[in-house]
C-alpha cells in the first residue's frame, strides 16, 4: 500500500511493507511528525495523536484502498489529506487522442447533470468522484504542448508531486488530483481508474490495450511500438569549438635616458675671450690718449678703436647667447623624449587593455551565468553536454565573480639606479600594474583539482549555492562522463527530487540510483561504487 499525505506545497510518499508490521510516522514537507501508521491484527491503523486529529474517521481506524481521510494539526491550524492506493496501480488504462483535438475537459458527469440548464458543454472524461466538480481540470494544446489548467480551487493539483494551478506537461510529467492520475506522452494518455470511477468520451479518445511484452508470439500490428518521440526530441552531442586563453608575452622598450651633459659655467667661457677684450681694450685708451693729447688723429687711430669694441662686443655677448641657445635645445629634446616614450606607453596600454578584455571575453564565453546554463538547457544549444572527461576545463565550474589575473607576461627592462629622478618611471610602472589585474570576471573552481571540497554556511544559501553547481554539471557534463551521487537524509531528500530523476544520478545500466537517503541505500550504493 503507498499513503500519500497531501499538503499545500506538494505530495510526500510513504510506501508500507507487504507484512503488516512496524511503525512509521507520516511527516510533511518540512519535516514535521503528524500521524502514526502501525500494523495491528493483519491491517494497518491510521493513529492520531494529541496535536493531530483525524477529522473524518476515528482516532484509531483502519486504512482503506482509494479513501481520503482528512487529518488537522490543531497547534499550527494546518489541514492536510491522506490518501491511500496501491503501490502498482493495474487500473490504467491507454488513450490515444484523435487528431485534431486541442482541448481536454476532466470533471464529474454526476454534478454536470444536476446543473440542469447551466451544464458544462462537453466533458471528455468524467471521474465520478465527489470532490471533484463539473469541468475541474482542462488541458489545452498549445505552442506544440499541452497545458493543464485547475478550474477549482477546492482541491489541489499536483504536477510530479508540486501544487500547481497552472503550468505546461512535457513528455513523462504526472498529474495527480483527487486519486485521478494521468501523464501525456506525445498524443497518448495514460489514466488510472480508481474504484472503477472514470468514463471517457469514445469521441475524442480511442482506447488501446497497454503492451504486454510476449517472447513467444510473434506480433504483427503496425502500431505495437509508440511513437513516443519527435525527431527534434533527440538531441545529438556536435563536435565542441572552444576559444583558449593563450598566454601573451608583451615587450616594452627601456625608458630612452635624459641629456645628463652638465654646462660649462660662464666663467670659464668669458675667462680667455675675457684677457684677450681687455687686452683689446687696453690698446683703444691708449689709441684714444694719443688723440686727446694732440699726438695723432681720430683717423689715424679709427681702426684700432673699432677693432677694440668688436673684441669687447664680442667678449661679452655671444658666450651668454651662445649659452641660452643650448639651454633651449636641451628643453626641446627632454619634452620630445618624454613625448615620444608617452605615446609609446599609450600604445602598449591600448594593447594590453584590448588582449584584457579579449581574456574577459573568452571567460564569460566558457563559463555563463546560471541563467544561460538554463537556456543552454531548455533550448538544447549545440554546446549542451560540451565537456568531455579529456578536456581540460572538465568539471570546472563557476562561483561567482571576483578578480583574477590575466595571461599577460610584460617584459620590461629592470629598474637601474638613477641619481636623478625619471618621471617615465611612473608611466612605465602604472602600465605594468594594469596588466596584471581583471575585474568583475567569472571566477571557477576546478572539483578535479580540488577533489575534496565543502560548502560551509547558512543552508538557504549554501543550497542555492549547490544547486547552482550541480546546474552547470548538468549543462557542461553528459551522464556518459559525469555521475552524480546525493547522499541525504529522510527530511532532505524531498529537496533533491531535481537531481533524483536526472540521468546522471544513474549507472549505465539504469538498474542502481545513485540516491541514498538511510544507511541501507547509503552502503548498497558504497558496495557498487567500490565494485565498479
Amino acid at each position: 500500500m503507498k499513503v500519500l499525505l497531501l499538503d499545500n506545497e506538494k505530495i510526500i510518499s510513504l510506501v508500507l511493507p507487504l507484512e503488516t508490521k512496524g511503525n512509521y510516522w507520516v511527516v510533511d514537507s518540512r519535516g514535521n511528525k503528524l500521524v502514526s501508521i502501525e500494523g495491528q491484527n493483519g491491517s494497518w491503523k491510521l493513529l492520531g495523536n494529541s496535536e493531530t486529529k483525524i477529522i473524518n474517521a476515528e482516532q484509531s481506524s483502519n486504512l482503506k484502498l482509494y479513501t481520503f481521510y482528512e487529518i488537522v494539526n490543531s497547534i499550527e491550524n494546518l489541514r492536510y489529506y491522506i490518501y491511500t492506493c496501491e503501490y502498482y496501480d493495474k487500473s490504467f488504462i491507454q488513450l490515444l487522442i484523435k487528431q485534431g483535438i486541442k482541448k481536454i475537459v476532466i470533471g464529474n458527469e454526476s454534478k454536470n447533470i444536476k446543473r440542469g440548464d447551466n451544464p458544462v458543454e462537453s466533458i471528455d472524461i468524467s471521474y465520478n468522484n465527489p470532490i471533484i466538480e463539473a469541468n475541474q481540470v482542462q488541458l489545452v494544446f498549445e505552442n506544440n504542448y499541452w497545458r493543464v489548467s485547475n478550474l477549482h480551487k477546492s482541491i489541489i493539483l499536483y504536477v510530479n508531486n508540486i501544487a500547481t494551478t497552472d503550468r505546461y506537461l512535457f513528455n513523462g510529467d504526472i498529474v495527480f488530483i483527487g486519486g485521478l492520475i494521468f501523464s501525456l506522452v506525445g498524443d497518448i494518455l495514460l489514466i488510472n481508474n480508481p474504484s472503477g470511477l472514470v468514463q471517457c468520451n469514445q469521441r475524442n479518445f480511442t482506447t488501446r490495450s497497454l503492451p504486454v511484452m510476449d517472447f513467444n508470439i510473434e506480433r504483427k500490428e503496425q502500431d505495437y511500438f509508440l511513437k513516443m518521440y519527435k525527431s527534434e526530441d533527440y538531441f545529438f552531442r556536435p563536435p565542441r569549438f572552444k576559444n583558449s586563453i593563450e598566454k601573451v608575452i608583451i615587450e616594452i622598450d627601456d625608458i630612452p635616458p635624459k641629456d645628463t651633459t652638465e654646462e660649462t659655467p660662464l666663467i670659464y667661457v668669458l675667462g680667455p675671450m675675457l684677457a684677450m677684450g681687455i687686452t683689446s681694450l687696453t690698446t683703444g685708451l691708449f689709441a684714444l690718449l694719443r688723440v686727446i693729447n694732440g699726438e695723432t688723429t681720430m683717423i689715424n687711430v679709427a681702426p684700432t678703436l673699432i677693432m677694440a669694441f668688436a673684441m669687447m662686443t664680442g667678449t661679452l655677448i655671444f658666450p651668454a647667447l651662445s649659452k641660452q641657445y643650448m639651454k633651449r635645445k636641451k628643453l626641446a629634446k627632454e619634452e620630445k623624449r618624454v613625448k615620444k616614450y608617452t605615446e609609446y606607453i599609450k600604445n602598449k596600454s591600448n594593447e594590453i587593455t584590448a588582449e584584457i578584455q579579449k581574456q574577459k571575453s573568452i571567460l564569460e564565453e566558457n563559463m555563463p551565468s546560471l541563467e544561460e546554463c538554463a537556456n543552454i538547457i531548455l533550448k538544447r544549444k549545440r554546446n549542451l553536454w560540451e565537456r568531455k572527461i579529456e578536456h581540460e576545463d572538465f568539471l570546472q565550474l563557476r562561483i561567482g565573480h571576483g578578480t583574477s589575473e590575466p595571461e599577460i607576461e610584460i617584459k620590461s627592462p629592470k629598474p637601474r639606479f638613477e641619481v636623478e629622478e625619471d618621471e617615465l618611471k611612473d608611466v612605465l610602472q602604472n602600465v605594468i600594474n594594469q596588466s596584471t589585474i581583471m575585474n568583475d570576471v567569472p571566477i571557477s573552481l576546478s572539483l578535479t583539482e580540488n577533489n575534496i571540497s565543502a560548502i560551509i554556511g547558512l543552508y538557504n544559501i549554501t543550497k542555492t549555492f549547490l544547486d547552482g553547481l550541480i546546474l552547470q554539471m548538468l549543462t557542461y557534463h553528459s551522464y556518459d562522463d559525469l555521475k552524480i551521487i546525493v547522499f541525504t537524509n529522510s527530511f532532505h531528500k524531498n529537496k533533491y527530487d531535481d537531481i533524483k530523476h536526472c540521468p546522471h544520478c544513474w549507472n549505465n545500466e539504469k538498474t542502481t540510483r545513485f540516491f541514498g537517503t538511510n544507511i541501507n541505500e547509503i552502503n548498497q550504493i558504497s558496495n557498487y561504487l567500490e565494485k565498479h
